[in-house]
């Protein structure tokens, strides 16, 4: 019988809001910040207003910096992305595939490691931890 394909769901990905601000928590002061740019490029996860995400992400408690919208791809794509995504390639494609797309860059902003949306952000922690010592 064939294995059942692995369903990835929105509420999955909400999760991230919760452990991204464990993280935030855990690490802010040691010098990590986070910093959220919603999107709404990917299967209309972020149609609201700011003020509408905003009120929505607090429901998680973040009290991470949460930026206005923004287009991550195409020829609309914010400076800060193309430079992300230009250092840290993707797989096939230098696009961003969906949401929750995590770059982890050192204190001085040069981009350190790219992950998946699929990647938890706790997955990430020793990763935090080695560049917050360097």
């Amino acid at each position: 019988m064939a294995q059942a394909k692995e369903h990835t769901t929105i509420l999955d990905f909400e999760k991230n809001y919760a452990q991204l601000q464990e993280l935030h928590t855990s690490y802010a002061e040691q010098g990590l910040r986070i910093l959220a740019f919603p999107c709404n490029q990917f299967g209309g996860q972020e149609p609201g207003t700011e003020s509408e995400i905003k009120e929505f992400v607090g429901t998680y408690g973040v009290e991470f910096d949460m930026f206005g919208k923004i287009d991550v791809n195409g020829s609309n794509a914010d400076p800060l992305y193309v430079f992300l995504k230009n250092a840290k390639q993707g797989t096939l494609t230098n696009n961003i595939k969906w949401n929750f797309t995590k770059f982890l860059c050192d204190k001085h902003g040069v981009p350190v490691k790219r992950y998946a949306p699929t990647t938890s952000p706790l997955d990430i922690k020793k990763d935090i931890e080695k560049v917050l010592v360097k």
